[in-house]
């Protein structure tokens, strides 16, 4: 665990080498992030995407941040954010309208606390030259969990290199 500009943030340090890699080399149009948390990793992705033009969205039952930093006001995060339980009806059909309508392609990030029910409902819905991340890789979510989505692992040397610990994957939805 870690802080991002003061914002404490639940991911390994060392992953954030690889998501500037995501960025750098995976063209998103629009980021869905599920599990905000304390907002670390959110202020990460919210100034990775206002540099980019990219659309971000980030939901939680839980609001645990008050965006209330003068740089979470310029790029917005408090409008980004929905304070919403994503596995009841109205959250996952908030969700899953999201990921029909919002610009392609599309990357969500699955942290939001049960990681294999967020695949099932969400991952899916995705198409091929979309993306898909998950948080916990080994421990929360394992390569069993993937089911039946057709999905391709991305930065697997960066992500192997890594000891073993609370760390994310990258997928491209094939």
């Amino acid at each position: 665990m870690a802080d991002f500009m003061g914002r404490h943030m639940a991911q390994e340090p060392q992953d954030i080498p690889i998501w500037d890699k995501f960025f750098d080399t995976c063209p998103i149009k629009s980021l869905i992030e599920l599990g905000t948390g304390h907002g670390g990793m959110t202020l990460y992705f919210g100034l990775q995407c206002h540099k980019r033009g990219v659309e971000f969205y980030t939901f939680d039952n839980v609001q645990s941040t008050d965006f209330a930093m003068p740089i979470e006001q310029e790029i917005g995060l408090a409008k980004a954010f929905t304070l919403i339980d994503i596995f009841s009806d109205e959250g996952t059909t908030q969700i899953k309208g999201l990921i029909e309508n919002c610009p392609k392609p599309l990357a969500i990030f699955f942290d939001n606390g049960n990681k294999p029910r967020e695949w099932s409902l969400f991952a899916h819905l995705t198409s091929p030259g979309d993306f898909c991340a998950v948080h916990d890789w080994g421990t929360e979510f394992t390569e069993s969990d993937i089911g039946s989505v057709a999905v391709e692992q991305l930065f697997v040397e960066e992500s192997d290199a890594r000891g073993p610990g609370w760390k994310a994957v990258w997928f491209a939805r094939v």
